[in-house]
């Protein structure tokens, strides 16, 4: 009771030095009172029933040892909380706090003396009365506390909506780091969320943690942007909870007005980014990966299973030169190139495509069809696309599949019937 009472005082009197708290400081003391308080009146009455029945009982050792060691206790918790009191008073506390504190641990030390030594006392009418009135009280200042508590924190269906509340300034705090993170990388503003799930494929978009809805973005000028959500509660519902919406939060440096202050209802977050703190990736950097390889040692062969080299990152919109030799080029084996792309977890796991993506005779439903060509060409110009909308779920990488197909036609044969080459590339990004 303590200390919910200390958290109560501290919430009625904030401390400039000291404004964030947590809710479980509140939490944990009442659920502790609601349960123990009860359970402790009970004891002490079957106690006492069992005593008036039986007075001989009254002078056992365990019921003096009883006695003893919960006035030896109370002394103890008087004689730390008062030290701590002082420690905290004299390290800058407010003397109100203060003062009300220390009448607090001497309030309820007082009665739990006097009510175990009154348990001592000869005269039983004496000590059945103020051992009565001794309770009465205890159990009003415990049922005071249990109720300042809920005053502060709300009904349970109030922490339900704060907690939805915070999750969604985390979200759109996640979300602003992506934005900067993207602008950093392309010197320009993604044009939607959806951009930032395809950047990679590390990132998942976050929905609104109650509605399941796709948070709002909007383009303001070429380095500004805005994000909305639509909350439950003012964020000054949240400062018993110390939450996000109102700490002051430097994350990310570089971005005006990082505070997530908010009404209940929609509300919207205007961003501008800093380019001193976010400067643009330079051309020059990334010029070296922009140029366009061509890939001579792609093999088509009969005997199939081979495998070529490319980067390990390349960007999308960037054109490359798929260049192969190939011994599969007579009648009877057809003359057909499949150019397929494979889609990978981070597990390194095949990601099926959504039901009517185009994909590879080699492998349906899992391999998408990027294109098709002649195996006598002996090339194709591919131009980087990591063609999210065709996988059931975003890739985080990726392989390239040059494969080859006899001249009877598909349609109604097994998956794998009439594969006869395939060269695959290594592991590789899109970014």
């Amino acid at each position: 009771m303590i200390n919910l009472a200390f958290s109560i005082v501290n919430r009625a009197m904030p401390d400039q030095l000291q404004m964030v708290y947590g809710v479980s400081d509140i939490v944990w003391p009442t659920s502790i009172l609601i349960v123990l308080v009860p359970v402790m009146y009970v004891l002490e009455w079957l106690i006492s029933r069992d005593i008036a029945r039986t007075p001989e009982k009254k002078g056992i050792w365990i019921r003096r040892w009883r006695i003893y060691l919960t006035l030896f206790l109370t002394g103890v918790t008087i004689v730390i909380d008062l030290i701590a009191l002082i420690n905290t008073y004299l390290n800058g506390e407010l003397t109100g706090r203060f003062v009300y504190k220390v009448l607090i641990v001497l309030t309820v030390s007082a009665i739990i003396f006097a009510y175990y030594i009154l348990a001592r006392n000869n005269d039983p009418g004496r000590r059945r009365m103020w051992r009565s009135v001794l309770m009465w009280v205890g159990a009003a200042l415990a049922i005071a506390a249990v109720i300042g508590g809920f005053v502060i924190i709300g009904s349970p269906a109030k922490q339900r909506a704060l907690q939805f509340d915070q999750r969604r300034i985390g979200d759109l705090a996640s979300l602003q780091s992506q934005i900067i993170s993207y602008w950093q990388r392309t010197s320009s503003l993604p044009p939607s969320l959806q951009s930032l799930a395809g950047a990679g494929g590390y990132f998942t978009l976050p929905l609104d943690p109650e509605t399941r809805q796709a948070y709002e973005y909007n383009l303001g000028d070429p380095t500004s942007f805005e994000l909305c959500a639509t909350f439950d509660l003012p964020s000054s519902a949240n400062d018993v909870n110390g939450g996000l919406s109102n700490m002051p939060m430097p994350y990310p440096a570089g971005v005006t007005s990082v505070n997530w202050d908010h009404p209940a209802g929609h509300a919207c977050f205007d961003r501008s980014i800093d380019t001193r703190f976010y400067p643009a990736q330079k051309t020059a950097d990334v010029a070296p990966a922009l140029s366009s390889p061509n890939f001579q040692n792609i093999v088509l062969t009969s005997a199939g299973g081979t495998q070529f080299s490319i980067p390990e990152t390349m960007h999308k919109g960037l054109t490359i030169s798929l260049q192969w030799t190939s011994d599969v080029t007579s009648k009877s084996y057809g003359n057909t190139a499949y150019i397929c792309l494979v889609g990978l977890d981070k597990a390194h796991a095949s990601i099926p495509l959504t039901e009517n993506a185009p994909g590879c005779y080699l492998s349906e439903k899992i391999v998408a069809l990027i294109a098709t060509t002649t195996v006598t060409s002996g090339r194709y110009d591919w131009k980087v696309d990591p063609m999210v909308d065709v996988f059931a779920s975003t890739p985080v990488s990726y392989e390239l599949v040059v494969s080859v197909s006899d001249s009877l036609p598909p349609q109604g044969r097994s998956e794998w019937a009439g594969l006869i080459s395939k060269s695959t590339s290594n592991e590789f990004m899109i970014q």
